[in-house]
């Protein structure tokens, strides 16, 4: 059970997708963390996101997004390189949801170890998924059925905020998480945990999970939102990306889109350009 939660990857599936507000709402960033850039009708959304042990509160890794809207708010895609906290590169990952506003084409490549996951196809009635291991010769393929209510990967964070009038209101929303790391999809559920208040402002936060009884030995994921302009603050959770030096995704990790910088950060980062 523990080993289907670290492959989960449930977001930083979110975390991946903290632009996901509309053109004009900016993420919880500083100016000098955040740019915005739009040229022919595609607004480019440029900023970081700090990754932290939940545990020890130890800086692990820096996210640098590059996201794509139309003029309308629609999510089109876009990149995310992740840097260790003493500046390598750990892992880039692109989007594309041009089959789907929940369910993205992508790929996520771990540089070491080598781990490579995505979603390569979408059709009406299918998902073609796969993985590759540094042990795997060739990648291993899966498909699942594809259903109205579905997401996968950043998408999950685009279906969270088409349906945060609901979950405001208290409904739990029931939906299928496809899964590429595990070549699988999964039923869950997400509901109202809390509200907050942080530097005088309001905050909500969710509870993703699974449907089933296994909710009950595994950890869900917490996500924190400005309820006002629907825009993540923070995630909590495992990882999507690998630790290079265990070779595993980090357990537990709290992703902060920080209203001003953070004083541990890499100072090498690439510019928001």
């Amino acid at each position: 059970m523990r080993a289907w939660l670290l492959r989960l990857h449930l977001l930083p599936i979110i975390a991946a997708a903290a632009a996901a507000a509309a053109p004009g709402d900016a993420p919880r960033s500083a100016t000098m963390d955040s740019l915005i850039h739009t040229v022919m009708g595609v607004t480019v959304r440029r900023y970081y996101g700090y990754a932290y042990d939940t545990g020890s509160g130890r800086h692990l890794y820096t996210e640098v997004h590059a996201q794509r809207y139309d003029t309308d708010g629609h999510w089109l895609g876009g990149t995310v390189d992740y840097y260790a906290a003493a500046g390598q590169e750990l892992a880039h990952k692109t989007l594309d949801f041009s089959k789907s506003p929940y369910v993205p084409r992508y790929r996520l490549d771990d540089v070491k170890p080598k781990y490579d996951e995505g979603i390569s196809k979408i059709t009406a009635d299918k998902i073609y998924l796969f993985k590759q291991t540094e042990k795997d010769e060739t990648p291993q393929r899966q498909t699942v059925d594809r259903n109205k209510n579905m997401a996968a990967d950043a998408g999950l964070e685009s279906y969270l905020r088409s349906h945060m009038a609901e979950l405001m209101a208290g409904k739990t929303l029931e939906l299928t998480l496809v899964v590429a790391g595990k070549l699988d999809s999964y039923s869950v559920r997400a509901r109202r945990m809390a509200d907050t208040r942080f530097d005088g402002k309001p905050e909500v936060r969710f509870k993703i999970e699974l449907s089933n009884v296994l909710r009950w030995f595994i950890k869900p994921i917490v996500v924190i939102y400005d309820p006002q302009a629907r825009r993540l603050l923070e995630y909590i959770g495992v990882s999507n990306v690998l630790d290079p030096e265990t070779g595993k995704v980090f357990k537990s990790v709290r992703i902060v889109y920080s209203d001003r910088p953070l004083a541990d950060a890499p100072r090498d980062l690439p510019p928001l350009q």
